[in-house]
């Protein structure tokens, strides 16, 4: 994604780029009708490309995103995986802990979450380069830089990833402004359950989606996108109002789901 190397998002942008990248991914992970699940195995902002779209606003430009890159891509038809199709495979920057410890469960669902630890990085990327608030100056906000590009090398190896993510438990981090920002904070939220330490912890491609499209003042339902009747005990309830700019601001957020409780020690290890 060489666009953010060299330019500044606005919150819509940001926003509208997610939902593409979310609306991919929760896709490929659903298993519905005569479509397999599939799991990248590689996401990385070098496998996102943008396009740009019209827009209503002329002085903007729309860009939405899609996956590229299956060269890796595994194909499942039930929820077993059998051995031979290794776990740790992709780019070690980008490789949640349990890859990168050699611990990966062979189930489908775990391979997912592998998928969508790796979609948390490349968020923050997004976000990173996004000017949240209107009134902001873009010139305040940060260079790009690659995830835990302040504690690696600039080709990691997996040892270094390792230590980073596993030993010391790092993750990249949000700007003040950004975390205090009613919608940048709710990403932020959103991208921190995707990332979590404890695999089991993290929250799914779809209910992902769901957040995003929320902030973004798109009806989920009506999207493009597809939905799996797994997300039905996975509910989030948004009360929320319309800022200035338009998008949505969730004033809460709530998650409740049998498959990821809400203990202490995930709470602790997020």
């Amino acid at each position: 994604m060489a666009l953010l190397q060299k330019n500044v998002l606005t919150l819509k942008q940001c926003l509208r780029i997610m939902s593409g990248m979310l609306e991919g991914l929760a896709f490929l992970h659903e298993a519905q009708g005569n479509k397999c699940t599939v799991v990248h195995r590689d996401i990385k902002s070098k496998n996102i490309l943008l396009k740009s779209v019209e827009s209503a606003n002329e002085k903007e430009v729309a860009l939405t995103a899609c996956i590229a890159d299956f060269g890796l891509a595994a194909v499942f038809t039930s929820p077993q995986i059998d051995e031979q199709v290794t776990g740790q495979v992709g780019t070690f920057r980008y490789m949640s802990p349990e890859v990168l410890e050699g611990a990966t469960e062979f189930t489908v669902p775990a391979f997912q979450r592998i998928d969508v630890y790796a979609m948390a990085l490349v968020m923050w990327e997004v976000l990173s380069r996004t000017c949240v608030s209107e009134d902001d100056d873009q010139t305040d906000v940060p260079p790009y830089k690659q995830p835990f590009e302040e504690y690696t090398s600039a080709y990691p190896s997996l040892g270094e990833m390792r230590d980073v993510v596993v030993n010391r438990k790092l993750r990249p981090e949000f700007r003040p402004e950004v975390s205090k920002h009613p919608v940048g904070g709710a990403v932020e939220y959103t991208i921190r359950d995707m990332w979590h330490t404890i695999a089991d912890g993290r929250i799914t491609a779809s209910l992902a989606r769901e957040r995003i499209n929320a902030m973004n003042g798109c009806d989920s339902q009506g999207s493009e996108g597809y939905h799996s009747s797994s997300d039905h005990n996975r509910k989030v309830s948004m009360s929320s109002v319309v800022g200035g700019d338009g998008l949505c601001i969730p004033a809460e957020v709530s998650v409740n789901s049998n498959c990821f409780p809400e203990t202490d020690e995930f709470q602790r290890e997020r």
